[in-house]
């Protein structure tokens, strides 16, 4: 019985912290992220602007909701990669898998997107650096863990991820220049992979 009122509990807790972002997409696409308040999300998802906060700490986290998930799943690429697999290579996986959701959103959805938001707003350029940081620590300390130094191990990390960064960055412009979302799929995924082919010959 408490199992089943736990998952109850985590359900409802995810489902409200979906709404709210989903909101926030809406209101940040329509007015920019600028000029929305956390105020202005809570009254349109019918919730306090405490539990907005509760959801999500910051402001900047309505807007980089994925990127603890982003995280999650670059340390388990890297940390689960067969053997003659490079750490590059592992991340490559997360990357396309995010070039691939990002071209399932049609154009005039992307307006309230994490790469679209954060190419125009300098704002959110820095926050994401931010998020990079740690997507990189983490992926450090996963090759650390695997024997690399942690000189070496801090390279590679941001080397993965910085290849993620310039993804993000580079689908953000061409979803605000308007380029069709098939056309910057098949651009990204072409840029990913000389990008990788690049740092295996590091």
């Amino acid at each position: 019985m408490v199992r089943v009122v736990s998952g109850l509990r985590e359900r409802k807790k995810r489902d409200t912290s979906e709404r709210i972002a989903a909101v926030a997409a809406e209101l940040f696409a329509e007015r920019g992220f600028e000029a929305v308040a956390v105020v202005d999300v809570a009254r349109v998802a019918d919730v306090s602007e405490q539990t907005v906060y509760n959801h999500f700490p910051t402001k900047e986290d309505l807007v980089f909701d994925r990127s603890a998930e982003i995280e999650d799943a670059l340390a388990v690429a890297v940390a689960g990669r067969p053997a003659g697999v490079s750490p590059a290579d592992a991340a490559g996986d997360v990357a396309r898998g995010l070039i691939d959701r990002s071209a399932a959103i049609p154009l005039d959805r992307s307006r309230g997107g994490m790469p679209r938001l954060s190419s125009a707003s300098p704002t959110l350029g820095r926050a994401g650096l931010e998020r990079t940081r740690r997507q990189a620590d983490r992926v450090a300390d996963v090759l650390a863990g695997q024997g690399e130094t942690p000189a070496e191990a801090q390279i590679v990390g941001w080397a993965v991820v910085g290849v993620l960064q310039l993804l993000i960055e580079e689908l953000g412009a061409a979803q605000q220049a308007g380029e069709d979302p098939g056309l910057t799929a098949s651009r990204m995924h072409d840029l990913l992979d000389r990008r990788l082919e690049r740092l295996r010959r590091l």
